[in-house]
């Protein structure tokens, strides 16, 4: 098993990460996953396992932790969360895979790509310029050097919305109960997750990922967007 592409989608709040990497996991199946292209879909929480669900938790309480949500407790378990993850794709699908295959010269090498909602790279380079964290910057440095199973992205994805979008769909999920203990309606704010993110891409520009900016994904619709993408990716 060969890893081709890990892409990073990356944004504020409500700017449609979820759908876009949903819509590429599909239109990837469609249009590319045959013979041994693959794609495999990861977000972050991921709800299946225990950290995740704690994190989830958090994340939708109306009397969350502060203990846990944007503090560096939540970095820690985010941290555990994708090791864990970076690990098993590692370990789980490629050497075990290698090892299964070394004496059969029949087979062909599976190509194998993905697509995080958050990762664990980009979303702490943005936690660590929001919070103003050098300590945080030095860890991913540190990381990377010392641990084989943090891959970089191969391409980083960031989605973004004017304000006034971003508003308008939190107040819409706000009547549905679907708002996160994240989200908001303060320009103020959003403007400075917006900053942070401009920060990390530059921070992030010189580990040799391919960085794409969408500054309003809401001109597009949700499938044209993601096969321009598919197209820039995978030429």
């Amino acid at each position: 098993m060969i890893i081709d592409k890990i892409i990073a989608v990356e944004g504020l709040d409500k700017t449609g990460k979820s759908t876009f990497c949903n819509s590429f996991e599909s239109i990837f199946t469609q249009m590319v996953g045959i013979n041994n292209n693959k794609i495999k879909k990861f977000s972050f929480p991921n709800i299946s396992t225990p950290i995740g669900k704690s994190i989830r938790a958090e994340l939708t309480s109306s009397n969350p932790d502060k203990n846990i949500v944007n503090t560096p407790s939540f970095l820690a378990e985010m941290s555990h969360f994708w090791m864990n993850e970076l690990y098993n794709i590692h370990y789980t699908n490629v050497t075990t895979n290698n090892k299964n295959n070394l004496n059969n010269t029949n087979v062909v090498p599976q190509q194998i790509n993905y697509i995080f909602d958050r990762y664990f790279i980009s979303t702490l380079a943005y936690q660590a310029f929001f919070n103003n964290s050098k300590a945080d910057l030095e860890f991913i440095k540190t990381a990377l050097k010392i641990n084989n199973f943090i891959k970089m992205p191969t391409d980083l994805i960031i989605l973004d919305i004017p304000n006034e979008k971003i508003i308008e769909r939190t107040l819409l999920d706000e009547q549905n109960g679907l708002n996160d203990t994240n989200d908001t309606t303060n320009v103020d704010i959003l403007n400075a997750r917006r900053e942070a993110f401009k920060k990390s891409v530059n921070f992030l520009k010189g580990m040799g990922i391919n960085i794409h900016w969408f500054e309003d994904v809401s001109m597009y619709s949700t499938d044209d967007l993601v096969k321009v993408m598919m197209g820039k990716i995978f030429g």
